[in-house]
């Protein structure tokens, strides 16, 4: 027999105005005991705000932030489940949108209650083991991707190669029109190279073993600058402050695709990325914030998604591979990612590791302070 969302349901309601203050849903969640309010506005409820979206508002170098009202924080829009839905449904729909929480409407479409991924987990312990199953299913086809991107790469450089012997012995032979065609040939090539090259750098990220050997996370930012010298004249800033990481490989990764992205999606005269940080209780949050040329609203959904592309190859080079890695190893490492972005107005990608994998630096922080890495 299946369970239904009712039966997991967290009857408590607590609402906040979408205009009040965001130190009034701060408060009211600690006064009550509770990780989530649901936002209303003239009477309808609009979204949910939660304390994670509380302490990710610090970030913001605004004076008056604490009376700022609460929709400027509301990261998480309304999306529902019926109360008759199963919880296998309700699971399904928090994975696909990335999210924790549930409202749950009746069949008056009135909100009754909230459930959540937690209450799932301990009350349905073989939807856990399932989604164990799948765990085992996607390594197997993560290995299977890695061997068959591992093995085109052989034929493939026997085309490019052919195809720039062609152009080289016989290329006075031909008219124009067939060096043209030589030539996109060996482009196209060369793009599927990068496509093959980034599948295994996706499938790779699973076959990296976690490494509790810890590093400092200021040098690694330091060394990811002088790595990527062969870049277009930029500025990156690195105002962290001191910690050290664990599993240094796939952070290295991580901030690598991340500052490269906002390196390469830049018109500025200089392309400038800047890191910070904040420790949170149950962990450290970086934001990673350049003054590109920004994403539309209605892309920020996509953008982590495989092989999504925004822009053209001649535009901006690139699979579109790159975030999907970062959210790969984010989620690998129990953290999270998020971006805010506008068009023309840059990008900020916010990345919160747990204490699992960041830690104070025992010598405090960094000595060298805020510092400016260039890329020549």
């Amino acid at each position: 027999m299946s369970l239904f969302v009712r039966d997991l349901l967290k009857q408590e309601i607590f609402t906040i105005e979408s205009n009040d203050p965001i130190k009034n849903a701060a408060k009211v969640m600690n006064n009550l005991g509770i990780s989530c309010l649901i936002v209303t506005s003239e009477g309808l409820a609009v979204g949910i705000i939660t304390e994670r979206d509380i302490m990710k508002s610090i970030m913001f170098d605004i004076a008056n932030i604490h009376e700022l009202p609460v929709k400027n924080f509301m990261s998480n829009n309304l999306i529902t489940i019926r109360d008759n839905a199963t919880v296998g449904e309700s699971l399904e729909l928090m994975t696909r949108n990335r999210i924790k929480k549930l409202p749950v409407k009746n069949e008056e479409g009135t909100i009754v209650g909230i459930v959540s991924m937690t209450d799932i987990v301990y009350q349905q312990p073989e939807l856990l083991s399932r989604s164990e199953e799948l765990t085992e299913v996607n390594e197997g086809l993560d290995s299977y991707t890695y061997t068959v991107a591992h093995d085109l790469k052989a034929p493939l450089r026997h085309i490019a190669s052919y195809g720039k012997i062609l152009k080289d012995e016989y290329g006075k032979k031909l008219d124009d029109t067939a060096v043209l065609y030589i030539d996109r040939m060996i482009k196209a090539t060369d793009q599927m190279n990068c496509l093959i090259e980034d599948l295994l750098g996706l499938a790779k990220v699973d076959k990296i073993e976690m490494d509790e050997t810890y590093s400092s996370l200021n040098t690694i930012l330091e060394q990811i600058g002088t790595e990527t010298s062969n870049m277009k004249f930029s500025q990156v800033n690195i105002d962290c402050q001191g910690y050290q990481t664990s599993n240094a490989v796939l952070v290295t990764q991580l901030f690598t695709n991340l500052i490269s992205n906002g390196i390469k999606f830049n018109k500025s005269n200089p392309p400038r990325v800047t890191i910070s940080s904040t420790r949170l209780e149950s962990g450290v949050l970086f934001k990673v914030h350049d003054n590109g040329i920004g994403i539309d609203k209605e892309n920020h959904s996509k953008i982590f998604e495989l092989f999504t592309r925004l822009h053209t190859i001649d535009e901006f080079p690139g699979t579109g591979a790159g975030l999907t890695i970062c959210k790969k190893i984010v989620d690998k490492l129990g953290g999270s990612i998020r971006l805010e972005s506008q068009t023309g107005q840059g990008t900020s990608f916010f990345v919160e590791l747990p204490n699992s994998i960041i830690r104070d630096d025992a010598r405090g922080t960094s000595q060298v302070g805020s510092q400016v890495v260039s890329f020549n």
